[in-house]
């Protein structure tokens, strides 16, 4: 599959506010522009957030997680969550992008 293929699996998880993709899309940034991005957060240990992204959005977070059975999500979790509600408090409602590899 190429890369345009896979630009097409970013979704729209809450409306208007949580997004789900992978890092061709986050790194997209007419995908970004489209969809108002204000945040994103990365979960992916393969990958690193590209500068683009971050001068783009207001906030990047990485957790950088390995994609395995055996990696401890629950420690993360709180942290990740914090994030998000971040972007909640922003004045103009901020959106979140969050994406693996």
């Amino acid at each position: 599959m190429s890369e345009a293929q896979y630009r097409s699996y970013g979704k729209e998880i809450i409306p208007g506010f949580l997004y789900l993709a992978s890092h061709y899309e986050a790194n997209d940034i007419a995908f970004l522009r489209e969809h108002r991005i204000t945040h994103i957060l990365n979960v992916a240990e393969e990958c690193e957030p590209t500068a683009e992204a971050r001068k783009f959005c207001t906030s990047v977070m990485h957790i950088p997680l390995r994609d395995s059975p055996l990696t401890d999500l629950g420690v993360h979790i709180p942290r990740a969550i914090s994030f998000i509600n971040e972007a909640k408090k922003k004045k103009k409602q901020g959106r979140v992008l969050v994406h693996c590899f």
